[in-house]
């Protein structure tokens, strides 16, 4: 029987530099196993995708140590070279959204464990403007841009509560953008104080759509925007699957068309995407392999 080849691509930085203290228990695991093991650790932004797309192809498994933005780097460099390689998430990020959305442990022993035994699930993605890749979420407005402008090092240094703080200075300087959505044949206009496309129970560690019937593979992303900052009922009924129309507007769509008045800033996985006037999405369904564990 051949040996299962395995490639690790390690952010030695992401979250408190926690992916470094991961890399030899997961070698030493897979060379239990009698795998054959290459890693690559990343430098900078983008390498991961390089890698990916690069060299992904030729092997059997990829397991990525890191945050949720070097797991979309991952996935999307693996999209656009067509390889459908299984890959496995031990989750090192401040937020590690998906990871909690797809139930994976979050002590490293026990995501490794998943990691090298888990089942594949089929995982859709998305695509923006036919050419910006995301995993999870794309989101434009209030709090949109916290996961790249908070500096890594605040990041390393109080996790999750980085993106706290960065969020709360915002809430001073918030403003609505006028715009347009066409989504599965309905369309809505107003003043949003944020919106998203997302295929995740969890965003930014703060959204919780637990409750809103996602599902992976069924080639719809979740549409979420937000009228106006929401009272404190309007979010406890949120939070039990009650969208007050007043504040939340909520549709499930394969595709959609976002027109705006002017120029709004999006993010993809955490990630500045650029500013847009009109940004058009469609689901990829199915476009990765995910790790997950055999129970979820």
């Amino acid at each position: 029987m051949a040996r299962e080849r395995v490639l690790i691509i390690l952010n030695p930085v992401a979250g408190r530099k926690a992916a470094q203290k991961a890399l030899f228990p997961l070698v030493k695991r897979l060379c239990a196993q009698d795998s054959t093991v290459t890693v690559h650790t990343t430098r900078a932004h983008g390498e991961a995708t390089v890698i990916a797309q690069e060299q992904g192809g030729g092997y059997d498994r990829i397991i990525v140590c890191g945050g949720d933005g070097t797991l979309s780097e991952v996935l999307s460099g693996l999209v656009h070279a067509g390889a459908k390689v299984p890959v496995g998430y031990v989750p090192t990020g401040t937020t590690n959204d998906l990871a909690h959305a797809l139930h994976l442990p979050t002590k490293v022993k026990d995501a490794i464990e998943v990691a090298t035994e888990g089942r594949v699930r089929q995982h859709d993605a998305g695509l923006l403007n036919e050419g910006v890749f995301f995993d999870y979420v794309a989101s434009f407005g209030a709090f949109a841009d916290t996961a790249h402008a908070t500096p890594q090092s605040l990041k390393n240094k109080l996790g999750r509560m980085a993106y706290i703080f960065r969020g709360a200075r915002e809430v001073f300087t918030l403003r609505p953008h006028s715009v347009t959505v066409t989504a599965g044949g309905q369309v809505v206009s107003g003043a949003f104080y944020y919106g998203s496309i997302s295929n995740s129970t969890r965003i930014g560690g703060v959204v919780d759509l637990t409750k809103a019937g996602v599902q992976f593979d069924d080639g719809l992303m979740e549409i979420l925007l937000i009228r106006q900052p929401p009272t404190v009922q309007a979010l406890r009924d949120f939070a039990h699957q009650i969208y007050d129309p007043d504040y939340f507007v909520l549709l499930h769509a394969a595709e959609a068309t976002f027109r705006f008045e002017s120029p709004a800033e999006w993010t993809v996985d955490g990630e500045c995407a650029g500013e847009f006037v009109e940004v058009t999405f469609r689901c990829l369904p199915r476009a990765v392999r995910l790790i997950a564990p055999v129970e979820a």
